[in-house]
């Protein structure tokens, strides 16, 4: 039973770091997709004199509130399913240091989530102030 248990928690590990990996990619993709789209309002806002400062600063909030949404649901989500989770396999008469030693290794794992997010939002919003650097440059529209 044991090396069930076991052999079921690397496979949950695993498929987490693949779907976090895989999730993360995909939303900053989107993001990046969707500026490249929308160059146009882009180059409207540098004629009408946005400085590449402004819109740094504007794609840096949305950046942060595209990844950020998502985030918020899953932490509201993973809050409830670790109370949950604890209060389902626990015996009731368990010891409270074992509920403490479980909610801190929980909190670990969010702060390396955290940290991983991080690390993909920085990402993107270099990508993002690269593109929009492109579209400082004039160019003649006829």
């Amino acid at each position: 039973q044991l090396f069930y248990i076991v052999a079921a928690s690397y496979l949950t590990i695993y498929l987490a770091i693949i779907f976090l990996v895989v999730s993360n990619t995909t939303i900053g993709v989107q993001f990046l997709m969707g500026q490249r789209k929308t160059h146009r309002r882009y180059q409207i806002l540098i004629h009408l004199g946005a400085t590449y400062e402004t819109l740094c600063e504007s794609a840096r909030k949305q950046i942060n509130w595209y990844f950020g949404l998502p985030v918020a649901v899953a932490l509201l989500n993973s809050i409830f399913g670790v109370l949950f989770l604890f209060a389902g396999l626990l015996p009731s008469s368990s010891p409270r240091t074992n509920i403490v030693r479980q909610v801190l290794i929980a909190g670990i794992v969010i702060i390396v989530l955290t940290i991983v997010e991080y690390i993909y939002m920085v990402l993107v919003k270099k990508s993002s102030r690269k593109f929009l650097w492109t579209l400082m440059s004039p160019r003649r529209t006829e």
